[in-house]
């Protein structure tokens, strides 16, 4: 008797309640925990020419679209550059690399890059027109940064890492709820949801990156996973959370029979989901 009354349908509806909300604050506060720890170790941040440190690293931000630099993919590292065989980029800095590009010019320039460990040398041709303002200019279409890692002390790694997580929480529904409205109208783009087969690569793609990169991004699926827990959806805690609500308020329990057929709906609904990303995340792989 006394293992009946432990019994989680036994409990008070409040105590429910928490109970099947405790899992999503736990994946929020490992967010939380994983964000602030990734702010202390340190996080790759623009910095000035006057103040960057000697490892700072020349960073392709963005690139304009059928640009020159376009070959060079964003987030890639410029380690040196060379025109005509004998003109050398005297120093990696925005600033040097656009001055490197006016005096070298219309030659081409064999730009150096590393991503993902990875060294590549790519020739571009600077091209005038593509600055409105300066149309005879010559560029190559990069928009460039100084980066270096700076961390943060501990309690400003921690009030940081609130904002990046409540931030990242905002996002994450928005985007969520914006694609199941997109369901609904038939315009869901299904190629930009990940499965497990996905998400094994892009978490050897953070790996890439180093460990700030690989913490981010566990923190992302985190947050990720609380807010589909909350959904109001069979088989899920949300879900289950309007069970509670519903017997809360009408003061009669549900049918475990009913309760369970439902969730077992639902529980099928969520595989086939699975099948599906899975197979897009087969075919995004081929």
């Amino acid at each position: 008797m006394a293992d009946c009354d432990r019994a989680f349908g036994a409990r008070p509806k409040w105590a429910q309640a928490l109970v099947l909300i405790a899992g999503v604050v736990m994946n929020v506060l490992f967010a939380w925990l994983l964000f602030s720890v990734t702010y202390m170790i340190g996080v790759p941040t623009a910095v000035d020419e006057a103040t960057a440190g000697p490892g700072a690293e020349l960073v392709i931000v963005q690139t304009l679209p059928d640009s020159p630099a376009s070959v060079i993919p964003s987030g890639a590292v410029v380690t040196g550059a060379v025109a005509g065989g004998d003109m050398v980029l005297p120093t990696v800095t925005p600033t040097s690399f656009t001055e490197f590009v006016t005096t070298v010019a219309p030659e081409s320039i064999e730009v150096t890059y590393e991503l993902s460990g990875e060294s590549t040398t790519v020739t571009i041709v600077p091209e005038q027109g593509l600055v409105t303002d300066e149309p005879e200019r010559y560029v190559v279409g990069a928009s460039l940064a100084l980066v270096e890692d700076q961390s943060m002390s501990f309690f400003a790694a921690i009030t940081t890492g609130a904002a990046a997580t409540w931030d990242g929480l905002q996002a994450i529904t928005v985007g969520l709820f914006t694609l199941i409205s997109q369901i609904f109208t038939g315009s869901a783009d299904f190629t930009q949801v990940a499965g497990p087969v996905g998400i094994v690569g892009m978490v050897d793609d953070a790996a890439a990156f180093g460990i700030t990169a690989l913490l981010t991004f566990t923190a992302i699926i985190s947050l990720n996973l609380a807010v589909i827990n909350l959904l109001p959806f069979p088989a899920l805690d949300g879900g289950r959370l309007v069970f509670v609500a519903i017997e809360a308020v009408t003061g009669k329990d549900i049918p475990a029979e009913w309760a369970g057929r439902i969730n077992l709906v639902g529980f099928a609904l969520l595989l086939l989901l699975m099948v599906l990303v899975t197979y897009n995340d087969i075919l995004n792989l081929l």
